[in-house]
């Protein structure tokens, strides 16, 4: 498959029969108005959200316990541009056997950069895949396995998702605050006051020119071990909504990874507050370390939400 179509791959516990019996129970995991046979070689289903969101698929394939592929027949993405761009392209998930785990790879097919829809559909898929892996895990033939998380934000609604075929993980956060108030949170000296913890590490010094070009900079003190730091340049800002940034560790020798990665922040506006999605890539190879940042960012973004509770 294209490397720049959008993909996310996640482990679970459960059998892969569980997996796959799971993905064709689309209505308790995807939420929105669903209409029509999901679970049936050839059937055609509609899935609708809101005034939003339209799409038609038809299963395509159904191979029990290796893989589910719809592919669209038809769409109407009102916040598009172009309200059509799902036509014609395919929803896969690919269910493997990993040692005791089961991999699920899923993939949209046709869904790549250079669509209008590409952010938002990526954050909306992020969002579905981790609902389809709470299902999984609440229902399935083995108690779910929680990621360990470290310091107080351990119990917030944060969420990461590793990628490491591609190199990419995605996180995300909900947040009681304006973006407005979140993005400031982000690109201040307050950053000092919440991101780090007593028994992680934490935030000594900030210095940051907030404009496009301009550089980033954050000190860190290990609760064991020397102290380390990051050195960033702001590529792109449009405040409130994003921000992407690369991302470089200097003195950092806990982590192999010597190559400067990139790190897109999203601040969508919810009825609650605030949607931060972090999309963070580059890692290449360095498959470890990419997990061990997804657990890393769900610990940055629980301590995201604690400051503003």
């Amino acid at each position: 498959m294209n490397q720049a179509n959008f993909s996310i791959t996640l482990c679970v516990d459960q059998a892969p029969e569980a997996v796959f019996s799971a993905i064709n129970d689309v209505r308790s995991w995807w939420t929105g108005s669903i209409e029509g046979p999901s679970d049936v070689l050839g059937g055609e289903f509609s899935y609708r959200y809101k005034q939003l969101h339209f799409s038609k698929q038809r299963v395509t394939e159904l191979v029990p316990g290796r893989k589910v592929e719809w592919t669209v027949i038809d769409s109407a993405l009102q916040f598009a541009q172009r309200k059509d761009e799902w036509t014609g392209t395919k929803l896969v998930f690919d269910i493997a056997q990993q040692g005791n785990q089961t991999e699920i790879r899923f993939t949209h097919v046709g869904l790549v950069p250079e669509f209008d829809c590409y952010g938002a559909c990526s954050r909306g898929w992020t969002q579905v895949i981790q609902e389809l892996e709470t299902f999984i895990t609440s229902r399935g033939n083995a108690a779910p396995k929680a990621r360990e998380t470290i310091g107080r934000g351990s119990e917030s609604s944060a969420k990461a998702v590793a990628n490491v075929t591609q190199g990419t993980l995605l996180a995300t956060v909900e947040i009681a605050a304006p973006p407005e108030r979140v993005f400031r949170a982000l690109t201040s000296e307050e950053i000092v006051s919440w991101w780090g913890s007593a028994d992680t590490y934490r935030t000594t010094r900030w210095t940051g020119d907030v404009r496009v070009g301009g550089a980033w900079r954050a000190d860190y003190q290990p609760r064991e071990g020397k102290p380390f730091s990051v050195q960033s340049e702001l590529l792109a800002l449009d405040p409130p909504r994003s921000l992407v940034q690369t991302w470089r560790y200097v003195n950092a020798d806990w982590d192999p990874i010597d190559s400067v990665t990139t790190i897109s922040w999203c601040f969508e506006p919810t009825e609650t507050g605030t949607r931060v999605v972090v999309r963070h890539e580059g890692f290449g190879d360095a498959h470890a370390s990419c997990e061990n940042h997804a657990a890393g960012w769900e610990r940055v973004l629980g301590w995201l939400c604690e400051h503003f509770r």
